[in-house]
C-alpha cells in the first residue's frame, strides 16, 4: 500500500477548479482556455500516479451520468459540438475521480483542505449573493429564467460579475446542509466555523427567494434537529414515518405556510407560501392561474407526454412533438417525457447507483443518517426542478467521511 502524501500541487489545482466552477464571477470570466488545462492536469496527475483509480471510478460513475448526458444532448436538439460535450463530461467526471484519488492517496490534512475549500467557496458565494440580492432582490431568481437571460445578457453578466449565485448554486447548497450538520455534530472542523457556514448558507437560501429550496431547508433542519433518536439502523423507517405524517398533516401545515406568508419580507415567497397554504387546506385548485398551478401543469404535461409515448419518448419523434409535451421543469419527469421507458430506466439506474455505491457503504456509520436525508432531498429537487446535485454524493460525501475523526483507516481497509 502506497504511503499517503500531501500532494500539494494536486490540492492547489483542485482548489482552483472548485472556485473556477462554483464561483459565478470566476466561472463567468474564466474561459475554457483556463479551465481545460486545469482539468487535463488533474486527469493526467491521477493517471500517472494511480491509473487504476480511473478504471474503477469510471465503472462506478458511468451509469450516474448517462441521463445527464442525454438531457444535455437533447436540450440542444443534437446541435451541441462534440468538443463541448466532451468538455462537459470531463467537468462531471473530474469530481468523483478527485474524491477517490484523495481518499486513497492523500493525507487527512490535504483532504481537510480540499473539503473545507469547497465549503468556503460556497460560503463566499453565499455572502456575495446575499449582498447582491440586497441591491437587486430578484437577481438570483431571474438568472434561472431562460427568456430573461436571453433578452438581458448585459444584466445577467453584471449579476455574475457580482458573484451572485442562482439556480445551480441554490440547489447544490440544499442537499449540502445535512452533511454540514454532520460535520458540526461530529466536530470534523471547528464548530464555530461550521455554524457560521450553516447560518450564511441558510440566510442566503432565504434571500434568493427560491421557495422550494427554502421549504426543503426548513424540512431538513427540523427533521435532523428534532430529538428523534436517529440511528443508521432506523433512519429509513423514521424518514418514511415522518414523510407519511407530513402528508397526513397538510391541513395543519397550512397554518405554518400561512404564518410564513405573513412574516417573510419577500413578496415572491409570501405569494408562494400563501398558495401552499390555500392548497394544503383545500381552498384552491392546482388548475388555478398561480405559480403553483403553472408548475403543476408543466409537471403534468411532461408526465402526459410519457404516457402518450411510453416506448419511444417524445424526443425521437421530433422537435414539434417534444415541445408539445415537455414541461422543462422536472429532471425526472422531463427525462421520462423525452426518452420514455428508457428515460425512466436511466432515472432509476442513476439514483440506485448513487445509493448503492455512495451511501450504502456508510450504513453503519452516523454519516449515513445525514447522507440519507440529503439523498432524498436531492430526489425531491429532481422531481420538482430540472436539476440534480449528484456531485454532493460523488465528491463531498466520500471526502467528508474520510476526514472524520478516527475513521480514516476503517474506510481505507474496506
Amino acid at each position: 500500500m502506497q504511503s499517503r502524501r500531501n500532494h500539494y500541487i494536486f490540492v492547489v489545482f483542485v482548489i482552483l477548479k472548485i472556485f473556477l466552477q462554483y464561483s459565478p464571477a470566476l466561472d463567468y470570466r474564466a474561459s475554457a482556455s483556463i479551465n481545460f488545462p486545469i482539468l487535463v492536469f488533474l486527469f493526467l496527475y491521477i493517471f500517472f500516479y494511480d491509473k487504476a483509480i480511473i478504471r474503477r471510478t469510471l465503472g462506478l460513475i458511468l451509469p450516474i451520468y448517462i441521463l445527464p448526458f442525454l438531457n444535455a444532448y437533447a436540450a440542444s436538439w443534437g446541435n451541441t459540438p462534440m468538443i463541448n460535450l466532451v468538455y462537459l463530461i470531463l467537468q462531471w467526471f473530474v469530481w468523483p475521480l478527485v474524491a477517490f484519488f484523495s481518499v486513497k492517496n492523500l493525507s487527512v490534512k490535504s483532504m481537510k483542505i480540499i473539503t473545507l475549500s469547497f465549503l468556503l467557496c460556497f460560503s463566499v458565494t453565499a455572502i456575495t449573493t446575499y449582498v447582491g440580492c440586497l441591491q437587486f432582490p430578484d437577481a438570483a431568481r431571474v438568472q434561472a429564467n431562460g427568456n430573461f437571460t436571453e433578452n438581458n445578457p448585459d444584466i445577467v453578466a453584471m449579476y455574475k460579475s457580482l458573484n451572485i449565485g442562482s439556480f445551480i448554486f441554490v440547489y447544490t447548497t440544499v442537499p449540502m446542509i445535512p452533511l454540514i450538520l454532520y460535520s458540526f455534530r461530529n466536530k470534523v472542523f471547528n464548530r464555530w466555523l461550521i455554524v457560521s457556514i450553516l447560518i450564511v448558507l441558510s440566510i442566503t437560501l432565504y434571500k434568493t427567494q427560491y421557495a422550494t429550496a427554502f421549504i426543503l431547508l426548513l424540512i431538513t433542519l427540523v427533521f435532523l434537529l428534532l430529538p428523534l433518536n436517529l440511528t443508521p439502523n432506523n433512519i429509513r423507517k423514521q424518514f418514511l414515518v415522518t414523510s407519511i405524517l407530513f402528508i397526513l398533516c397538510l391541513p395543519i401545515l397550512s397554518l405554518g405556510f400561512e404564518f410564513l406568508a405573513n412574516n417573510v419580507d419577500s413578496e415572491i415567497l409570501s405569494q408562494r407560501f400563501q398558495e401552499l397554504s390555500l392548497f394544503s387546506n383545500n381552498e384552491s385548485s392546482l388548475d388555478e392561474d398561480s405559480d403553483l398551478g403553472t408548475r403543476f401543469q408543466l409537471w403534468t404535461s411532461s408526465f402526459k407526454g410519457f404516457l402518450e409515448h411510453p416506448l419511444t419518448g417524445c424526443y425521437v419523434l421530433g422537435k414539434t412533438e417534444t415541445l408539445k409535451w415537455l414541461g422543462w421543469h422536472s429532471f425526472i419527469l422531463d427525462a421520462m417525457c423525452r426518452f420514455g421507458i428508457l428515460g425512466l430506466f436511466f432515472v432509476v439506474l442513476m439514483f440506485r447507483r448513487i445509493y448503492k455505491h455512495f451511501l450504502l457503504p456508510y450504513r453503519h456509520h452516523p454519516i449515513y443518517i445525514y447522507a440519507y436525508v440529503a439523498y432524498w432531498i436531492n430526489i425531491i429537487q429532481c422531481l420538482l426542478n430540472p436539476t440534480t446535485a449528484e456531485m454532493i454524493f460523488v465528491f463531498l460525501l466520500p471526502l467528508l467521511f474520510s476526514v472524520s475523526k478516527n475513521k480514516q483507516m476503517q474506510y481505507c481497509n474496506k
